[in-house]
């Protein structure tokens, strides 16, 4: 009998097989072997995980207005707009290596000469560091990311990746709120 724990999944199969079956269905699964059934939940107990709900909506320190929302995509370059409906008009400086358009309601912002991978969370993490860098730290804001993974790293990551560490002390020392949405 076999104790399994991932992100979502809290089971207790009986054979290895199963534990494979579930490892290949969710990623980072944790098993443990058990004698009895009653071992197995105690297991259970004791490393089970945090459930997430995937309906984040500006989760933070974030004002409920006054706040600038920050969506972004990384393409050729990183591209960011800027809704300043809730936050009123501002401006953002031209800056070497980015292009600016600032309108009165949106600030469109292209990162030029910077080579990230979509499917790399810590090149999300360096692509919010750099839009925070850029805004300035004392406005709030509101970073739309793309996938409950990102938030999660942001947010809850422990380990020693000196990238999303460097991020949430940013984050954290940043005189302005800020809060996360995902999509």
């Amino acid at each position: 009998m076999y104790a399994v724990v991932a992100s979502g999944v809290v089971r207790v199969v009986q054979t290895a097989e199963d534990v494979n079956i579930l490892r290949a269905i969710y990623p980072y699964a944790k098993s443990h072997y058990a004698k009895t059934y009653e071992e197995a939940q105690q297991w259970i107990a004791m490393n089970s995980r945090r459930k997430y709900d995937t309906r984040v909506t500006k989760y933070g320190s974030t004002a409920w207005n006054r706040f600038i929302q920050i969506t972004y995509y990384i393409a050729d370059g990183i591209f960011y707009n800027l809704d300043l409906t809730k936050f009123g008009r501002t401006r953002v400086d031209m800056q070497e290596g980015i292009l600016v358009d600032n309108r009165p309601n949106l600030i469109k912002v292209k990162v030029l000469n910077t080579n990230l991978d979509d499917m790399i969370i810590q090149h999300h993490a360096i692509a919010i560091k750099r839009i925070l860098s850029i805004i300035g730290e004392y406005c709030d804001v509101d970073i739309v990311v793309p996938d409950m993974s990102v938030y999660i790293a942001l947010t809850d990551y422990s380990g020693r990746d000196r990238i999303l560490r460097s991020v949430q002390s940013q984050i954290k020392e940043r005189l302005g709120g800020v809060s996360f949405t995902v999509k």
